[in-house]
């Protein structure tokens, strides 16, 4: 006959668990902290590509044949700016805040470049009627600010 053997003392030590526990503690945070980042930078990405296409279509609206090329134009030129605040906005957006001309947005062709302090030459003969518009949309949270110019003929 065999001898009971004795109550075994194997199992883990209280360091070994601390040390379990802490770089399991470790590892969450830096997931749960990944995640969180994702989050951040996917609502960032979104504005982004929301600002990016609400000013694609201002600017096919300014550009249109259906917008009448405004002589000696300004940043606050009327017609652009209804032309461009028609674009569709997104939920949340309002086209008033959201949609401008910024100061000196509104460029003239001098026979050699664009300039925004040259005078107005309209007046002049057809090749000078030539603009170049820039418009700018800003998101409603203003993570996003895009902006694209183009150039439109009188």
């Amino acid at each position: 006959m065999t001898a009971p053997s004795a109550p075994s003392d194997e199992g883990f030590t209280l360091i070994e668990v601390l040390v379990a526990v802490a770089l399991m503690g470790i590892t969450v945070t830096a997931i749960l902290g990944g995640m969180g980042i994702g989050l951040v930078v996917s609502s960032v990405h979104r504005s982004q590509a929301n600002a990016n296409t609400v000013v694609v279509s201002a600017v096919e609206k300014v550009k249109s044949s259906g917008t009448a090329y405004q002589p000696c134009a300004t940043s606050t030129n009327a017609v652009y700016l209804a032309a461009a605040r028609s674009a569709p906005l997104p939920s949340g957006w309002v086209a008033n805040s959201a949609i401008t001309i910024p100061a000196g947005g509104v460029q003239y062709w001098d026979g050699a470049s664009f300039s925004p302090s040259h005078v107005c030459n309209d007046a002049l003969a057809g090749f000078f009627k030539i603009q170049l518009v820039t418009v700018q949309v800003t998101s409603p949270d203003g993570k996003a600010v895009e902006s694209l110019s183009f150039v439109k003929r009188g």
